[in-house]
């Protein structure tokens, strides 16, 4: 009998401690950009809003003096939480590729809720502008599942933000990003 009880107690205790998320009720962010501007960082975010029966994706621009600030931003455009847990993509500008992009990858392998699996790259040109394309093509996860089947192709090294790291601080490596190119 005690044993019975003491097993209702701890069931009903482990119920209550749950946080949950209702999809409807929170934004989750897919696709992000990152960019150069004269004022610092210009930060895109494609995120899907789930209705009833069909998805409909949303575009985001912020622009702030740094990295760090670009999210938070971003969270003050948005009627419900964000959520990064199903980010699969960062695309970098070419501009800010070039300046480094050290800070955004530490800042993402720090997110307690990003997947080390989350894909980068660099467009030749804005981030933005690639983005659009995305946009205009209704899927979200476009330019990462490209990388994932020319992965599995086998003409584009497998590579994550797990890799990319490893690379960014193994001696003796280089770190490399898929390229995409738009082309009309």
């Amino acid at each position: 009998m005690k044993t019975t009880f003491l097993f209702i107690v701890l069931c009903t205790c482990m119920t209550a401690c749950g946080n949950p998320r209702v999809v409807n009720n929170i934004k989750l962010v897919q696709t992000v950009g990152y960019d150069a501007v004269e004022s610092g960082v210009r930060n895109a975010a494609l995120i899907a809003n789930y209705e009833e029966g069909k998805s409909k994706l949303e575009f985001f621009v912020t622009e702030s003096n740094s990295v760090y600030d670009s999210l938070p931003r971003l969270r003050t455009k948005l009627d419900f939480p964000d959520e990064y847990g199903q980010l699969r993509m960062t695309l970098f500008g070419e501009t800010f590729a070039r300046k480094g992009i050290k800070i955004v990858t530490d800042a993402m392998a720090r997110h307690p809720v990003v997947s080390s699996r989350m894909h980068l790259g660099v467009a030749d040109r804005d981030a933005l502008e690639m983005l659009n394309v995305t946009e205009n093509k209704r899927d979200p996860y476009y330019l990462s599942d490209m990388i994932e089947n020319n992965s599995k192709g086998g003409n584009l090294p497998m590579t994550n933000l797990h890799v990319t790291l490893f690379n960014l601080y193994g001696e003796g490596r280089d770190v490399f990003l898929p390229h995409f190119t738009m082309e009309r």
